[in-house]
């Protein structure tokens, strides 16, 4: 998010869902600690403190948890035979994660530069990137 707002140049003011028998105090300790660990956040591009809403209330509220659940699904194999993956959820992911730049999520960005070639989905996730990106 911080990165989006400052390639627009709009600061963010980060939303998140309300969930149940979270409290409020656990959320920010969450931000603190991102604070204090995370060089990656461009903290001057987001408005702090975080807002807390009920999902109903705004669309599309849960996307970055439906999108990181569909990339786990999509990249894990299942513990039980078969063990496959969703290639259905890579061909729906690819096109929104490689949409304008290069993939920039935690989970990918993270692990070591061959350890992806070495995965039986990486093909199928390749293939659905739009031309012209990487």
């Amino acid at each position: 998010m911080s990165w989006f707002a400052r390639d627009v140049g709009v600061p963010a003011q980060p939303i998140f869902a309300a969930v149940k028998r979270m409290p409020r105090r656990s959320l920010d300790d969450y931000i603190d600690l991102l604070r204090e660990r995370s060089d990656d956040i461009d903290w001057q591009w987001l408005r702090l403190p975080v807002e807390v809403d009920q999902a109903a209330n705004r669309v599309g509220m849960q996307w970055a948890d439906i999108a990181g659940r569909a990339m786990w699904k999509a990249t894990t194999p299942r513990p039980r035979p078969p063990h496959r993956v969703e290639a259905a959820y890579l061909r729906a992911l690819a096109p929104v994660i490689w949409h304008r730049r290069n993939i920039e999520t935690y989970g990918i960005k993270s692990v070591s530069a061959a350890w992806h070639s070495t995965q039986l989905w990486w093909a199928e996730v390749t293939s659905a990137i739009p031309r012209g990106r990487t």
